[in-house]
């Protein structure tokens, strides 16, 4: 009898949405600026986390 896999959820798969800056004119100030940025590292750090956990599905799928 084959071993079934378990799928890795969909959530992990999905793209991580790509924040935008919030801009009050024509040119993003300095503020703006560091708002945007810790939008970005957040959506790093979740990216991030959803490819550690696939890896974990993975050394699990294999048995590791």
């Amino acid at each position: 009898m084959p071993a079934t896999c378990p799928k890795i959820p969909a959530e992990l798969l999905s793209p991580t949405p790509i924040p935008y800056p919030q801009m009050t004119g024509k040119r993003l100030t300095f503020g703006e600026s560091t708002n945007w940025n810790d939008a970005l590292l957040e959506a790093l750090g979740s990216a991030n986390a959803d490819k550690a956990a696939a890896r974990r599905a993975e050394r699990e799928r294999s048995g590791e």
